[in-house]
């Protein structure tokens, strides 16, 4: 059978605004219902309007 290939992404960003609890609730809900859709997992770390972030998956979802 023939396996798309993996591969593993990070990276850090700094928020464009403040980001309150909501608003990062939502981002998470967001990115969690894409990500099942395109088989990607991963973390996502949020400290003094930074990110950080690991992703994994196929590689052309993770191009994205």
């Amino acid at each position: 059978m023939n396996q798309p290939q993996l591969i593993s992404l990070s990276y850090i960003s700094k928020a464009t605004q403040d980001m309150g609890v909501l608003a990062l609730m939502r981002l998470t809900d967001q990115a969690s219902q894409l990500n099942q859709k395109l088989a990607i997992t991963g973390v996502l770390f949020y400290e003094n309007q930074h990110f950080g972030q690991t992703i994994e998956g196929p590689k052309k979802a993770v191009m994205h």
